[in-house]
């Protein structure tokens, strides 16, 4: 399947930190983020392959959350869609079972308490989740095929 025929409304990018460090994130403050994988969600309703395709970019403008934390110290390991509208759903899903977040980080437009989650040692744990909430890994976007 080409990528511009891909469709979706929510992504969850699995995102490897290399080590603890802290980060500046915009209005967010200095954060820390401890070494592990991490889920962030997001949608991107007009055109979810080009969001992906921006996160992935290291040539670009810092806009949102995640553009501060996304640089050399991290890796985008995994991506995941769903053609469902989910970018909340899967925030309150993850709080509900109780995967340790960033307070307020990418859900600044929302009420979820946040859309970035610490999923390491958990990793299986979330592939089993997303699978099960009609997620679909997307191969063609790692930059390390």
């Amino acid at each position: 399947m080409a990528e511009n025929r891909i469709i979706g409304r929510t992504y969850i990018l699995l995102i490897e930190n290399y080590k603890d460090r802290e980060v500046s994130i915009g209005r967010l403050g200095k954060l820390k983020f401890v070494q592990g994988i991490y889920a962030y969600i997001g949608s991107g309703k007009k055109n979810l392959m080009a969001r992906i395709t921006r996160h992935l970019s290291n040539n670009k403008k810092i806009f949102w959350h995640i553009d501060y934390l996304l640089n050399r110290k991290t890796r985008i390991k995994e991506v995941w869609i769903s053609a469902k509208e989910a970018e909340c759903k899967m925030g309150k899903y993850f709080v509900k079972n109780g995967f340790p977040y960033i307070k307020n980080f990418g859900s600044s437009d929302c009420r979820c308490k946040s859309h970035l989650f610490l999923v390491n040692p958990n990793r299986k744990k979330i592939i089993n989740i997303l699978k099960k909430m009609k997620f679909k890994k997307i191969n063609s976007f790692s930059p390390f095929q």
